[in-house]
């Protein structure tokens, strides 16, 4: 399994050969659902009904109805798309090559937008128009306008990054080799932080 969101009540794993799970009751239990692809599957994001999911050569599927139902969503790249992220109607996907696309109807039109990177981007998040997206070779880029222009922040001695996570104004990065990063502010700066020993 590669991901797990949660909307309300409700949790969501994905994973490969087009894995959907869907649960209920706090993960005691868990239906599998009819994805329509056997591709890997690599995040999820739920908002209420609203859900997406991303994965290999560019999938993006999208249920209106909680997850009985998937459809496949039209994009013009054949990446690897490796996380999504959504507010409100609008979502962006992020994966290989730099590749960040952008929707402002729930997905039914997918944008490029220009990173100014070609490392693989592995994890989004964001507040409103403010975005965070991490990737390999240290890549850590900030977005003020929903991802129409990128800025690297401060490149930090760590590996490969794999997630973010914002809380306010303070993020977490972590990758391998057990790296994680820590930003108070906004990500302009960050600070690695330790593991604890033994």
């Amino acid at each position: 399994m590669s991901s797990v969101c949660a909307s309300a009540s409700q949790l969501w794993i994905v994973g490969d050969n087009g894995t959907i799970l869907q649960s209920a009751d706090g993960g005691e239990n868990w239906q599998p659902k009819t994805s329509g692809t056997e591709r890997n599957l690599s995040s999820v994001y739920a908002s209420g009904s609203q859900i997406w999911t991303v994965g290999d050569d560019g999938i993006v599927l999208h249920s209106t109805d909680g997850g009985l139902n998937w459809q496949p969503q039209t994009i013009e790249v054949r990446v690897n798309l490796r996380s999504v992220y959504g507010s409100g109607l609008q979502v962006w996907a992020v994966g290989e090559s730099g590749t960040v696309l952008h929707s402002v109807d729930g997905g039914e039109r997918w944008q490029l937008q220009t990173s100014g990177t070609t490392q693989t981007l592995t994890a989004i998040c964001g507040d409103g128009a403010q975005l965070w997206t991490v990737g390999t070779d240290f890549t850590i880029l900030y977005s003020a306008d929903g991802g129409l222009n990128w800025q690297r922040q401060t490149r930090s001695a760590a590996p490969h990054l794999l997630a973010v996570f914002r809380v306010g104004s303070q993020l977490w990065t972590v990758g391998y080799g057990g790296a994680i990063l820590h930003s108070a502010d906004g990500g302009r700066t960050w600070q690695r932080q330790s593991l604890p020993s033994g």
